[in-house]
């Protein structure tokens, strides 16, 4: 089985591992997602609550 997530969550799940990604790969994947015109970021802000990243995900938000 192979799970399958919205672009949001995919979002959440590569500053929760921001540590072990490569830091060009990090900064296009945030870059790239704030261009969309689509983005949800209400929901966005309720997987960063769940996962309790709130206050790295403000700091990037606020940087771009």
């Amino acid at each position: 089985n192979v799970q399958c997530y919205d672009i949001e969550r995919t979002i959440i799940d590569i500053i929760r591992d921001r540590n072990k990604i490569d830091i060009q790969i990090f900064n296009t994947a945030i870059k790239e997602y704030m261009k969309m015109k689509d983005k949800n970021l209400i929901r966005l802000a309720k997987y960063a609550k769940i996962f309790k990243v709130e206050k790295i995900l403000k700091q990037y938000m606020e940087v771009l």
